[in-house]
């Protein structure tokens, strides 16, 4: 009985190779990446199965799959209908490998009406695993704390958060949640199956005034925030290099977090862990404490 994983080289994936080696023998892993000869690649842990394959050749993610009873599929970092096609490949290659069960990474309130948009590339994703016939589990994760960084990136130099209007996040450490799908995949691997929806976020919820005063207490400084209209946002974030499309997006994510579309207190990433999640306040720390 085989666990394979896509994007394993990358952040998520590679810690939850990791994590789960230590919980299931790592010669059930499949460790699929578009390179088996990558640095990355070679760093995953020993007795790990390495097999080549990526969610655009459709006839080599099936063979990768081949022999797993569990296949874990990473969302993309794509969004809109290119996501979801690229999504659909990798269900439609497991299902066709024979795989009993999928576990898929979507995202915390994934729903056709969410102002975020990769939220409904994600529900649109869950609809179609839904109607594949396959089993499946998918892993509603919680905002990245790492995408939280990207956000307010340049702020040590700035002393400035200059963001629309926003609401409280769970913002979820990036590890809790790759330890937390390890704890998950090593009970399906010995038959305690999940449920079919699985809420997976941080129990504390913050928005960009208190990560201000994270982000100054971590530097040392006075860091102030500040509400931008939603169109300045928007030109801004063009003008500094970002397609427009991406910039509406990261609007949506704001709009979205206004009306408490991620606001949580779910307890479930807390009872995995068996610990109290990340906070968005020790993670800032980590991160700024030496900046």
């Amino acid at each position: 009985m085989s666990i394979a994983i896509t994007g394993s080289t990358g952040g998520y994936g590679s810690r939850l190779i990791k994590t789960l080696s230590t919980l299931v023998p790592p010669a059930e892993i499949i460790a699929i990446t578009r390179s088996t000869s990558s640095d990355r690649a070679q760093a995953l842990p020993a007795g790990v199965h390495l097999r080549q394959a990526d969610f655009g050749d459709a006839a080599a993610l099936t063979s990768a799959f081949d022999g797993a009873e569990i296949a874990m599929i990473v969302s993309v970092d794509k969004i809109g209908p290119e996501a979801v096609e690229l999504h659909k490949t990798a269900i439609d290659a497991a299902v066709s490998a024979g795989v009993r069960k999928v576990y898929y990474t979507s995202h915390q309130n994934a729903s056709p009406d969410s102002l975020f948009a990769a939220a409904r590339d994600h529900y649109e994703t869950e609809q179609y695993l839904a109607g594949s016939g396959i089993q499946f589990t998918s892993l509603r994760n919680g905002f990245y704390q790492g995408s939280l960084k990207y956000m307010i990136g340049g702020v040590e130099h700035t002393n400035v958060i200059d963001k629309p209007a926003d609401g409280k996040v769970s913002w979820t450490n990036n590890d809790d949640l790759a330890d937390a799908a390890a704890v998950l995949l090593a009970r399906d691997f010995r038959g305690d199956k999940a449920g079919e929806y699985v809420t997976l976020v941080s129990s504390e919820n913050a928005d960009m005034a208190d990560v201000a005063k994270s982000v100054g207490q971590a530097l040392g400084k006075d860091v102030q925030r500040k509400v931008m209209g939603d169109q300045a946002f928007v030109d801004a974030t063009e003008a500094h290099g970002v397609p427009r499309h991406m910039a509406e997006m990261f609007l949506g994510m704001f709009k979205e977090a206004r009306r408490g579309g991620f606001l949580s207190d779910d307890g479930t990433l807390k009872g995995l862990l068996g610990r109290k999640p990340t906070t968005v306040d020790a993670f800032l720390k980590e991160a700024y404490g030496k900046a």
